[in-house]
């Protein structure tokens, strides 16, 4: 792959071009799972600085797949002009500054002031750091995060990105309702223009905190394209779901112990529920990646656009993921995803 070793055989940076996938997966987990089970021991001692903490989790995918990508990277691309290099990663600061202010102010009234100051620090300053890694001279992270600021796509594509997944559920919901269920209780009931205030400022802070920019540059970056090159983009999707569902355990842990429930039920009834989730929003996080020739931009944009539309936009029914599901075949026939690429 372009900006990678071609397969270094000794050392940590052998092992890691030999088991890049492993190395992923491992790093990954490593780094969400001891932030996730260790915020309630933060909890105890800082509770406003834990919330800040938490939010570094789901970056673990993006900070993996940087580390490995910074580790195989072999040689040195052209440099990157400044000028839009420092304008993305300054939209990007602004951004982050925009979503993470109103909580500042706990920082006076935390406990700990200095520990929630650090951590405000770092989840706002997280952003923009990745973005500006995509104009990093390192081939290997030129390669990862380049498309980040790639904007250039047709239309056609944006449009696919924000509303392929929530008009397909729309449509199921709309489905159920023919055929005479009841209409579900939609969770938006605010004026339109206090409605379009809420949906910038939401939108913007799920593509920060939501998933978006902390899961894609590992998910379809760095884990996607290597399973493609063993495996057609139909398997590849649902072993990158099962991976996914696998990453939420201490999730459905907590959860598990929290609600009472017996430790094993809630983990066997989460990460069913969980990949049975995620299995049709992967196939088509994988279609769109193909699509757009792997631009990272819309698969963040996507991603933001489903956490949104998933309770936020349309209630979680049934009509919901029979839409959903009901889209899958047809993504699958349209490129073929069971053919190797």
């Amino acid at each position: 792959m372009l900006g990678l070793r071609p397969e270094p055989r000794t050392g940590l940076r052998g092992w890691v071009g030999r088991h890049a996938l492993a190395a992923f997966f491992g790093l990954t987990y490593t780094i969400s799972w001891a932030i996730w089970l260790s915020e309630p021991l933060l909890a105890g001692y800082d509770p406003v600085g834990s919330e800040w903490y938490g939010m570094l989790a789901p970056y673990g995918p993006a900070l993996a797949a940087i580390a490995l990508a910074a580790l195989l990277s072999e040689g040195r691309a052209e440099p990157a002009p400044l000028g839009p290099r420092l304008a993305a990663a300054a939209l990007a600061l602004g951004a982050a500054l925009w979503a993470s202010w109103p909580q500042l102010a706990a920082v006076w009234v935390s406990p700990h002031q200095p520990i929630s100051l650090v951590l405000w620090l770092a989840i706002t300053l997280l952003p923009a750091w990745i973005v500006w890694l995509a104009g990093a001279r390192a081939r290997g992270l030129r390669t990862l995060l380049g498309s980040l600021t790639r904007w250039r796509h047709h239309y056609n594509h944006y449009l696919l990105a924000l509303l392929l997944l929530p008009v397909a559920g729309l449509a199921g919901i709309i489905a159920l309702r023919v055929l005479g269920e009841p209409w579900p209780s939609f969770p938006r009931t605010e004026p339109p223009l206090t409605l379009l205030q809420d949906l910038l400022f939401v939108f913007v802070s799920t593509i920060l905190y939501g998933g978006g920019l902390a899961e894609e540059p590992g998910w379809r970056g760095f884990a996607l394209p290597r399973l493609q090159e063993r495996f057609d983009p139909l398997t590849a999707s649902v072993i990158l779901s099962i991976a996914w569902s696998i990453w939420y355990v201490p999730l459905h842990l907590m959860t598990a112990a929290t609600s009472g429930l017996p430790v094993t039920h809630g983990l066997v009834s989460g990460l069913s529920l969980r990949l049975l989730s995620i299995l049709p929003m992967m196939i088509a996080y994988t279609w769109l990646y193909n699509r757009s020739r792997g631009s990272l931009l819309l698969l963040v944009i996507m991603h933001a656009s489903v956490t949104n539309t998933l309770g936020w936009w349309l209630p979680i029914t049934g009509g919901l993921y029979l839409g959903v599901y009901a889209l899958v075949p047809v993504l699958v026939v349209m490129d073929r995803m069971w053919r190797r690429r």
